[in-house]
């Protein structure tokens, strides 16, 4: 597509009607597009269906992947050094998949169709779209609603995901199941053996050595 070419799209493309619904954060999410192009005297009605997959979450540790070519103890050390830039690189990852259901040519206007087409929706549907673009601009219709799909959701989609604690590191997960069952045996002694067996398997007894036999004194 050429700069005049994208021009005309971003030009010509309308959205009539846009989906309420966002993109679930923990489970597949379907979208119907409707896209109408007027060609000459008729106009060409698109059907189609947007299916999105879980977001897929980008960890600081996945996210070293991303790193092609690189060796792994500088990567390392760079993480070390600015945390802070390893967590602005966190994120989440959109799959989707578009399928097109039907295609069909009217000798009606661009207007009536769209107008139809909204009759016949439910006022209560909330994951379908209409737009109008150029027939030859079609896909760039459903990727502008695709684009502005994962837009209005990733906020929320990482919202849900921090609060749930997906984002935090093997290191942090540890490190809080750690202080949990110290805070728990301090006024539970029975947790004493389970805290002692996760520092065994984390291989971080000797770490917290003074501090586990201080609690067991006491």
């Amino acid at each position: 597509m050429d700069e005049q070419e994208l021009r005309r799209a971003v030009f010509f493309t309308r959205v009539h009607r846009k989906p309420i619904q966002k993109i679930y954060t923990f489970g597949e999410t379907e979208f119907i597009y409707h896209i109408v192009s007027p060609e000459n005297a008729q106009t060409i009605i698109r059907k189609g269906k947007l299916t999105c997959d879980k977001p897929l979450i980008i960890t600081a540790e996945t996210i070293k992947d991303t790193f092609g070519g690189f060796d792994i103890s500088a990567i390392e050390l760079v993480e070390k050094k600015y945390p802070e830039l390893f967590k602005q690189l966190r994120g989440l990852g959109y799959q989707v998949r578009n399928q097109l259901i039907s295609i069909e040519t009217v000798d009606e206007t661009q207007e009536i169709i769209i107008d139809r087409i909204k009759n016949k929706i439910n006022e209560n549907d909330s994951r379908t779209a209409i737009l109008s673009a150029p027939d030859n601009l079609w896909m760039f219709a459903v990727l502008r609603l695709t684009a502005d799909l994962i837009r209005k959701s990733s906020n929320e989609n990482m919202r849900d995901l921090e609060e749930r604690g997906f984002f935090k590191t093997t290191e942090e997960r540890i490190n809080e199941e750690i202080e949990f069952l110290f805070s728990e045996a301090q006024t539970n002694k029975a947790y004493i053996k389970e805290l002692a067996d996760r520092l065994q398997e984390y291989g971080l007894f000797e770490k917290y050595e003074d501090r586990f036999f201080k609690l067991v004194k006491h």
